[in-house]
């Protein structure tokens, strides 16, 4: 199983998204987040998803390694748990589809724009 290979870390941080705002970040995650702010995420999901991402602290982190994005999403499973192929990540944690346990970028492209979401340039190794 290829896609259990190392992932290189290339930037983790343990934050609470929800009090960003009031420490003066200009995450849009923070406690007035709009949709528009947060293009990458389907509107639909957009609430729910906020407020479980809120709702306590998550590992934010940067993967790396060849095909990195398809290999940690088989890793993660599919993003509704009843989908999720046995013994993943989300079939074994996430209680819902909003409430799925981690996130996976779904591109090459939504990885890049959510790492410098999370990140600063500095931040990343």
């Amino acid at each position: 199983m290829h896609y259990l290979l190392p992932f290189i870390i290339a930037g983790a941080s343990i934050l609470h998204i929800a009090a960003l705002h009031q420490y003066g970040s200009n995450n849009p995650l923070g406690c007035l987040a709009t949709v528009d702010k947060v293009s990458f995420y389907p509107y639909f999901f957009f609430k729910d998803l906020v407020g479980y991402m809120t709702s306590g602290p998550i590992i934010a982190a940067i993967l790396e390694k060849e095909n990195a994005v398809n290999d940690f999403r088989e890793l993660i499973g599919s993003t509704n748990p009843e989908e999720a192929k046995e013994g993943t990540i989300r079939n074994m944690f996430a209680k819902s589809i909003s409430e799925n346990a981690i996130h996976g970028s779904d591109s090459d492209e939504n990885a890049k724009i959510e790492c410098e979401f999370h990140f600063s340039p500095d931040e990343i190794f």
